[in-house]
């Protein structure tokens, strides 16, 4: 799948990146939660939340969402969640970063890269052409474990994209969506 920008529904999100929508981007860290999520409808509006999951109230609204992509494809994802555990312990536990992707091949300053992901594993080729096709420059396989700190537990999760995700991403999209 090219998951390039207008390809696939979405926002947007580092280069070709797309940021899905109808999924909620949420934290939780040191007793502080707060999530965002847009949806695509008649017009696209991002909803900002104090819940880590997007439940009760939307705390604010704004349907300045930027270059949303909304007649696109609903592409596949990959949630990367990465917990820093407790008791300094590697384990799926703790606080929480998490963010959901869409997978496939995305193009970004005359380079591509293709995102798989099967089970809980992550594989990344990246190209020097535009169409992640030839052999790789170089490609990455991670698998759900600890990182190489032994202290934060990362897990990728394939598939639609239905539970936490985002704190740095949430905070990037708030920042940008509510005071702009």
């Amino acid at each position: 799948i090219d998951v390039a920008v207008g390809v696939c529904n979405g926002v947007p999100f580092l280069g070709g990146l797309a940021l899905p929508p109808d999924q909620c981007f949420g934290s939780s860290r040191g007793g502080e939660t707060s999530s965002f999520k847009f949806e695509c409808g008649d017009t696209p509006t991002g909803y900002q939340y104090s819940s880590a999951d997007c439940s009760g109230k939307a705390i604010n609204t704004t349907t300045d969402i930027g270059n949303v992509t909304c007649n696109g494809e609903n592409c596949p994802v990959v949630i990367i969640t990465s917990y820093d555990g407790s008791s300094d312990k590697c384990e799926a536990s703790g606080n929480f970063t998490s963010f959901a992707i869409a997978i496939g091949c995305v193009v970004d300053d005359g380079e591509s890269m293709d995102i798989e992901c099967e089970g809980e594993t992550i594989t990344v080729s990246t190209y020097s052409n535009t169409a992640c096709s030839g052999d790789p420059s170089s490609t990455t396989t991670q698998t759900s474990g600890c990182d190489s700190d032994g202290e934060t537990y990362v897990q990728y999760t394939c598939g639609a994209a239905d539970k936490f995700t985002g704190i740095a991403m949430v905070t990037v999209l708030m920042v940008y969506l509510f005071n702009n």
